[in-house]
């Protein structure tokens, strides 16, 4: 009993609570890895992701991803095949919102997103800071991670 209570307070004075503070400004994404229910990993947002994720001040946040080998349309966004519009949608991600952090979980709550779903919805990532690096986690029901994603503060 008292070795557990002393790791957890080891634990604690060593992951500091992560604070709003600690993720305000721009953050590049550097790897994005979708995680299969068996362990395998695959690339989320193609082999050479790209992303930005900011956190103001505010309490608000953006996040932007995709596959930086989305191909260009053939036509302008509105009159482009419809088959060219789906495939440049599914490899690309937009949404923002207020942030709220629970201990080690950040919180988006969105309000506009290129994902009709994601509106009105709660996005939890797990969080890890070791200095400019940023992890979040997504987990699915059980605790398995589900996605992971590296960021690097801009500078």
């Amino acid at each position: 009993m008292h070795r557990t209570f002393a790791l957890l307070i080891a634990c604690s004075m060593l992951a500091p609570a992560l604070t709003k503070e600690d993720l305000i400004g721009t953050w590049t994404l550097q790897t994005a890895w979708s995680i299969a229910a068996d362990g395998s990993r695959t690339p989320m947002w193609g082999e050479r992701p790209i992303g930005f994720l900011t956190y103001t001040p505010e309490g608000r946040m953006v996040a932007l991803l995709g596959d930086s080998e989305r191909k260009r349309l053939s036509g302008d966004r509105q009159n482009a095949p419809l088959e060219e519009r789906a495939e440049a949608l599914a490899k690309f991600l937009a949404y923002a919102g207020p942030f709220t952090i629970e201990g080690d979980k950040i919180i988006h709550h969105v309000d506009i997103a290129s994902y009709q779903n994601y509106v009105g919805t709660r996005q939890v990532r797990y969080a890890r800071m070791e200095g400019n690096r940023l992890t979040l986690t997504v987990r699915r029901g059980d605790g398995t991670a589900s996605g992971v994603l590296t960021w690097e503060r801009l500078k």
